[in-house]
């Protein structure tokens, strides 16, 4: 004898995995956004100890530069309000920087850069 097949059970268990998979893709996206676009994981102020203050902007222009390894241009055309956010922690490597300045400024003999996450500093 053959069996028929539920439809309702078909359905609920096709629209619960439907379900999970937009859950599973707005999750990336939101870990994506807050990570790399929000404000929350920026470097708000550079400060130099003991040289030319004008290596600050240098560096801003370094990061702004550098910023499209994880951040692709097309995702500030999605978040026009988040163009100001283009320093972030995951978005450059600190030996990069390091030597980009010494290859920059062969006056600087060492480099010591600590990031605080906190104060975004």
């Amino acid at each position: 004898m053959r069996r028929t097949r539920n439809v309702w059970k078909i359905f609920w268990s096709r629209l619960r995995l439907f379900l999970i998979i937009v859950f599973v893709v707005f999750l990336v996206a939101f870990g994506y956004w807050f990570l790399f676009i929000s404000p929350y994981f920026q470097i708000r102020e550079i400060s130099i100890e003991g040289y030319n203050p004008s290596v600050a902007i240098w560096i801003d222009l370094y990061l702004r530069q550098n910023n499209t390894r994880f951040v692709p241009f097309w995702v500030y055309a999605l978040f026009p309000k988040c163009l100001d956010n283009y320093k972030s922690f995951l978005n450059f490597y600190l030996s990069d920087l390091e030597k980009s300045i010494l290859e920059r400024f062969p006056g600087i003999e060492k480099i010591a850069i600590s990031s605080d996450w906190k104060d975004g500093v």
